[in-house]
Formats: C-alpha cells, sequence, structure tokens
C-alpha cells in the first residue's frame, strides 16, 4: 500500500517531526511532501495529481483552487472538531499514531474497494469466532467477553475484540482515542465506496494487554442498522486481512435479523447466565427457541456453551432444563473496577477449553 501525502503548516518543526514519524513506519509506503506556503503546495498539487492533501485550518484555501483528484483534510488545534468548512478535520497535537489512522480512514473513503488486500483465497480460513451473549440483566456477559479477549491475547493470540451491543461500549475496558469505530466501518460496507480493508486498518486499535479493538458505535440506532448481509462482510473482511487468531463479539441476544447471523457465523456461541430462577427460565426459553429456528431454517447452530458469570451458590443453580455444554463457572467481584474484574475473571482457565 502507497499513500502520497501533501502536508501544510506554518511550522517547520512540527511539519518535520510528523513527517519523520509517519516516514518510519514499516507497514506501508508514505510519499510526504510539505510546504510552509500555500501557493507552492498548490501548485504542487497541480503536478502530482491523487494525494491526500492536509492543510492547516490557519490558511485560507478555497475549495475550487483543490485539483480534482486530491483529497483535501485540514489540520485543526481543535481537539474536539470533526469538520472544518465541510471537510473532514484532523487534529495536529495528538500521537503520530492517531494521525495516521485518521489519514488512513480517510484515503480509504476516497479509494476503489477493489484495492482490498485478497492475500490468496482461503486467507482467515483458521480465524475462529466466538459470540458471547446475556441471557439476563446483570449476568456480565460483556465483561465476561473482554475477559476472554485478554486471556487469549495473554496466551500470545492475535485477538479482536467487538462490542456489537446496542447499549454496549468497548471503551468501559479498551479506552480508545480513535474516530474510526464500527458505525464508520458499516457506513463504509453499505455505501460500497470505502475501500473496507483500508478502513479496518485504520480503525484497529490494541490496548495495553494486547487486546485489538475497534472503538463501539457512538449511538444505538447505529447498530440498529446493521444487517444481516454487514454483519456477512465485516466477519469476512476481518478473517480475510489474516490478521486475527480469535474474533471475541459482544452482542445482544434477539435470535432475530444481524445477532441471529453472528450466530450462525460463529465458531461457537457463549450464553452467559448468572444461574439464578429467572436466568434459568430465561435460558430454557432460549434454548427452545434455537431448537425451533434451527428446524424451520433448516440451518443448524454451531456449538453452544453456558458460561455462569457472577454465580453465587446461595442464590444460583445451573439450569437442567438444555442441551447446552457447560464451559465453566465464575463468582461474583465485588468493589472492583471494570478493569479490575476483567482482569480477574481473565484468569480463569476454562477459556482454555475455547482455543
Amino acid at each position: 500500500m502507497k499513500i502520497r501525502l501533501v502536508l501544510l503548516d506554518r511550522d517547520p518543526n512540527y511539519l518535520n517531526r510528523l513527517s519523520s514519524a509517519l516516514g518510519s513506519r514499516d507497514d506501508c509506503s508514505i510519499e510526504i511532501y510539505s510546504y510552509t506556503d500555500p501557493e507552492q503546495a498548490l501548485s504542487f498539487l497541480e503536478k502530482l495529481g491523487s494525494c491526500v492533501f492536509i492543510a492547516s485550518d490557519k490558511f485560507d484555501i478555497s475549495p475550487e483552487t483543490i485539483p480534482e483528484g486530491v483529497c483535501h483534510v485540514w489540520f485543526t488545534e481543535n481537539s474536539a472538531a470533526v469538520e472544518h468548512n465541510g471537510r473532514t478535520a484532523i487534529c495536529k497535537y495528538q500521537k503520530a499514531e492517531a494521525i495516521f489512522r485518521e489519514i488512513l480512514s480517510v484515503y480509504a473513503g476516497n479509494s476503489s474497494g477493489a484495492e482490498c488486500d485478497k492475500r490468496g483465497e482461503g486467507a482467515g480460513s483458521d480465524t475462529k469466532v466466538y459470540g458471547f451473549f446475556s441471557c439476563g440483566g446483570g449476568s456480565g456477559a460483556s465483561t465476561a467477553a473482554a475477559a476472554c479477549a485478554v486471556r487469549f491475547a495473554s496466551s500470545g493470540k492475535k485477538t479482536l475484540y467487538l462490542n456489537l451491543e446496542r447499549f454496549g461500549t468497548s471503551e468501559i475496558f479498551f479506552p480508545s482515542e480513535s474516530r474510526v469505530r464500527i458505525g464508520d466501518l458499516i457506513y463504509a460496507i453499505k455505501s460500497k465506496r470505502s475501500n473496507l480493508a483500508l478502513k479496518l486498518k485504520s480503525a484497529v486499535m490494541t490496548s495495553g494487554e494486547g487486546v485489538r479493538f475497534i472503538g463501539s458505535c457512538k449511538a444505538a440506532p447505529e447498530v440498529m442498522e446493521i444487517e444481516e448481509e454487514d454483519i456477512r462482510m465485516l466477519l469476512g473482511q476481518l478473517k480475510l486481512t489474516g490478521e486475527f487468531d480469535y474474533i471475541i463479539v459482544d452482542a445482544d441476544l434477539l435470535l432475530e435479523g444481524a445477532e441471529l447471523e453472528l450466530m450462525r457465523q460463529a465458531t461457537a456461541n457463549i450464553l452467559v447466565s448468572n444461574g439464578e430462577h429467572i436466568a434459568n427460565e430465561k435460558l430454557d426459553r432460549i434454548y427452545a427457541a434455537m431448537d425451533i429456528i434451527a428446524v424451520r431454517d433448516d440451518i443448524p447452530f454451531p456449538p453452544t456453551w453456558i458460561l455462569y458469570n457472577r454465580f453465587s451458590s446461595k442464590s444460583g443453580t445451573a439450569s437442567k432444563n438444555t442441551g447446552f455444554a457447560v464451559l465453566g463457572g465464575a463468582p461474583r467481584y465485588e468493589g472492583g473496577s471494570p478493569g479490575h474484574i476483567v482482569k480477574r475473571l481473565s484468569e480463569m482457565a476454562f477459556y482454555d477449553a475455547l482455543l
């Protein structure tokens, strides 16, 4: 992959530092040209042709002066700004890695989808997908999914965590500064105008624990717009990158639409319950519903496990009315932060049965 980048800013020291940081990357080739004079920069753009042009918003540049085929973006000092004069804005005062990802996202939106990296037929066929679903409120399914991702990553496995819950957020467990989120990927899929492979590359971050992740949707309606075909395309492209051994997906248990398609696309599904009476009643009904859907659609579900999380022997019991295998059980951890609880839960050896 090769990106041609033209930078325009009044501070030559800043341009030199940024050019050095971006130019030293080994995962792509970037041709960087930097200018402090707008007339010289625009004159060079006429000769260069297709490229990404990032200009400081301190310059008064008219859109009419930007040559055709040039993707124009603004540099801004406002960290909250996402747009300036109708075009994408990138905050200049952030880590070079974050700037690179935003550049990559812009480039992906202006390049052909035909440029997607195929990596050969059958690439990613060994990638395993595990779906985590809650069987009742308070069961800690999201925590269990995040802990599984941490466990796998600590075992040296390249693991991606995705939160596709309508009201969920990956930032509880894996904070991110990235502006590119799941919603942006879904838009890229639906619009068919972006290079999805590059968009994915710009979205994937790495946590301190070594877990790869993509920021969750900014609002519930973005998740609600995801359809079956979007799930197939998203998982297919993630596998096609060949970058992941495991994909851990935290999602709502709806047994319809995109969520049902996710369950069918998964290598296995993990239903998380706390073993209390109400949760077991719901689990029994889920088991019956899945059996009916499998017969109705003539499409069997992949293996399904029960994980008893936040389990108490005083108030919980294992369900005896389903054919689901039990993955394991974890106690209730009180008083800890989400990160602390994830760490404690990731120490549970039962996750290794999924490796």
